[in-house]
């Protein structure tokens, strides 16, 4: 499998920020993460859209989203929310 990591957000960005990345190529099945941190969510050019957002208005880049929430990412960005300390599987 081909890996093609990007940046596609940042844990803690008030705090100690953390680069997350994602395999862009294997998006994965859909993932819940409950946030332990600040996420801010970076909206890349060709970058589809995340599972908790489908069928609603185009997102802001960047856009915080809050510790406490649990969200639904695509498993790639999801791995790499929690391998930061970002999150946990929810």
């Amino acid at each position: 499998m081909e890996n093609r990591a990007t940046q596609v957000g940042i844990s803690d960005p008030s705090g100690t920020p953390a680069a997350v990345f994602a395999n862009m190529v294997e998006l994965g099945p859909v993932t819940s993460v409950l946030l332990v941190k600040d996420y801010q969510m970076l909206c890349l050019p060709g970058q589809p859209s995340r599972p908790e957002f489908l069928g609603t208005a185009e997102r802001q880049s960047p856009e915080t989203l809050l510790s406490g929430r649990t969200v639904a990412f695509y498993a790639n960005e999801a791995a790499g929310i929690v391998a930061v300390g970002g999150g946990e599987y929810a």
